[in-house]
């Protein structure tokens, strides 16, 4: 029972991922290189901008969900740095960009859950329980 669970969350995961790959990598290329590239070009400006602090925001939101993603999959737990922040910069970010949602909107519903279950601690307590 425990390696059809496993394979369940694999699966999960996947499609999750696939299905919001386009969203991703638009994400992470326009938003985060745009930051970076503005850091490059003008320092000064480009920390005064909000644009910034939203590219730094989107990469972090898709690092936590990676993490949970994979503590999730080898049923362990994060700290708690993880679903909180990685949720708070996943909502900012979401907000941001509520008209392009159909791109990564099953990564949202992904994480959703697994800060649902990292902070809940039931990350490894579900296959106890069965």
């Amino acid at each position: 029972m425990e390696r059809a669970k496993n394979g369940r969350r694999v699966a999960i995961s996947l499609v999750c991922w696939l299905f919001s790959s386009v969203g991703v990598l638009m994400s992470l290329t326009m938003i985060v290189g745009s930051s970076m590239v503005a850091v490059i070009a003008d320092p000064a400006s480009a920390v005064r901008g909000t644009g910034f602090y939203l590219g730094i925001a989107a990469a972090f939101a898709w690092l936590a969900l990676i993490v949970m993603n994979l503590a999730w999959l080898r049923e362990e737990r994060t700290s708690l740095l993880w679903p909180m922040g990685g949720g708070l910069a996943g909502i900012v970010c979401t907000a941001a960009f509520l008209p392009f949602i159909f791109l990564f909107l099953p990564c949202v519903l992904l994480g959703l859950y697994l800060c649902c279950v990292h902070l809940s601690g039931s990350a490894s307590d579900e296959t106890s329980a069965n």
